[in-house]
């Protein structure tokens, strides 16, 4: 009997250094970026963020913002086919945590695939690809924690225009206690439009029709009282929506994300202009 609780009291002290040996080994693991894509983009499991592990209760307020910068080191708003840009993901939060990580990914926005190509890593910065749907996609993470929380790499935009492409991330703030516990994410969006699609757009310039916010959610709004109607479709011309404005707003929240053309007409009939726009 004696040996038998012996065997049991060794038995249980292996499990449980087994356990703190895959926990520990997880831990390490991740602190080099989760093998999952977390941001929020199209196609990630809905259940996956950085809030799976790190969920517990935080006094930490995080924030997260990107900047695209072009070669003359300023911020962008549209990409050129070819281009290269630096991409500067920026992660802070409030109570001063000890050390902070990243995730990033990019999307054009009509069919939800991976753009670009990543290159001159900053410090702390990885590539890391992962598959999502059975498909690969490159995410951009952090090599191991930092704690200014500034991670910097260098993207390549797609050699020929994709459309509206968005760049999904995530950010996190921890306080490197040994656990996941106390730690707290935040995520962002943000869209650059191609300037050849921007710069083509269409006849509204010429009738100083303007249209915004732009990429939206759910309402765009006219600068015009003249508008009756707007038809819109997709990025291969198919017409889904006739939408009567009211009060120059044109509600758009029935639609899937992605781009789409407007074709606005006049309230006796002619046509105003056409536009492109981008539902979130």
């Amino acid at each position: 009997m004696k040996n038998k609780k012996i065997n049991t009291k060794v038995i249980s002290l292996g499990i449980y250094g087994l356990c703190f040996i895959v926990s520990t080994w997880s831990l390490m693991s991740n602190s080099s970026g989760v093998p999952q894509g977390v941001t929020g983009s199209p196609a990630e499991a809905s259940h996956n963020s950085c809030g799976t592990c790190h969920d517990s209760p935080s006094n930490y307020v995080p924030s997260v913002s990107l900047q695209i910068l072009n070669q003359n080191q300023n911020v962008v708003t549209t990409y050129k086919p070819g281009e290269s840009y630096t991409l500067r993901v920026q992660v802070s939060a409030t109570n001063n945590p000890k050390s902070f990580g990243f995730q990033l990914s990019t999307l054009d926005l009509a069919t939800n695939t991976d753009q670009g190509a990543w290159s001159q890593f900053g410090d702390r910065v990885k590539q890391l690809n992962l598959t999502i749907q059975q498909k690969e996609r490159k995410y951009i993470v952090q090599s191991s924690p930092k704690e200014n929380g500034l991670f910097t790499a260098t993207w390549k935009a797609p050699a020929s225009d994709k459309g509206a492409i968005s760049f999904y991330y995530a950010g996190l703030a921890v306080n490197l206690n040994g656990s996941n516990s106390g730690d707290t994410h935040v995520t962002g969006q943000l869209t650059l439009q191609s300037q050849s699609t921007s710069s083509s757009d269409d006849l509204d310039s010429n009738n100083k029709i303007c249209i915004f916010p732009n990429p939206t959610r759910d309402v765009i709004n006219l600068n015009s009282e003249d508008i009756l109607s707007v038809k819109i479709l997709d990025i291969i011309g198919r017409n889904v929506s006739i939408n009567m404005v009211e009060n120059g707003k044109i509600d758009i929240s029935h639609l899937n994300p992605g781009m789409y053309y407007l074709t606005i007409k006049d309230n006796i009939g002619f046509l105003k202009g056409k536009h492109t726009i981008i539902k979130l």
